[in-house]
Formats: structure tokens, C-alpha cells, sequence
């Protein structure tokens, strides 16, 4: 369990997408509670933030990635 939450951007190639102009928010379900916070740019193609708990190994949840272009994507896990 640590705050931070890292997500990695590749295109359908599997090839790295360059972070920059991104922006995410994750919404993660720990111990019964919605916890939501903001992805920002970091170095290469990573999206990083801190969630306000630590995130269990197993959690559920989604992330939501808007592009430079103002086209989102969604992801659940």
C-alpha cells in the first residue's frame, strides 16, 4: 500500500506515448471508500499521483485520460 499511483501511456503498437499535453483522474475504491485524485505529466510517458490513502495491492477502480486534444479515454481494473 503506497499513495502513489503511476500509469504508464503506450500506444495500440505497444510503443511508449510522451506523457506531456495528458492529464488523468483515477477513481479507486479502498476499504469501501471512493477515493478520486489527479494524474499529472511526469517523465517519459508516466502519469503520476497521490492518492489521500495508501492503495492495497488488489484495488478496484478506474482511470479516466484526457488527451492534448480534448478526447478521453477510460480504463477499469
Amino acid at each position: 500500500g503506497t499513495p502513489q499511483v503511476v500509469v504508464y501511456l503506450y500506444d495500440q503498437n505497444d510503443r511508449p506515448v510522451p506523457s506531456q499535453g495528458y492529464r488523468a483522474n483515477a477513481i479507486l475504491v479502498v476499504g469501501g471508500a471512493t477515493q478520486r485524485f489527479p494524474l499529472q505529466p511526469a517523465e517519459a510517458n508516466r502519469l503520476v499521483g497521490t492518492a489521500p490513502v495508501p492503495i492495497p495491492a488488489g484495488a478496484k477502480g478506474a482511470v479516466q485520460i484526457i488527451g492534448p486534444d480534448g478526447a478521453t479515454a477510460q480504463a477499469r481494473f
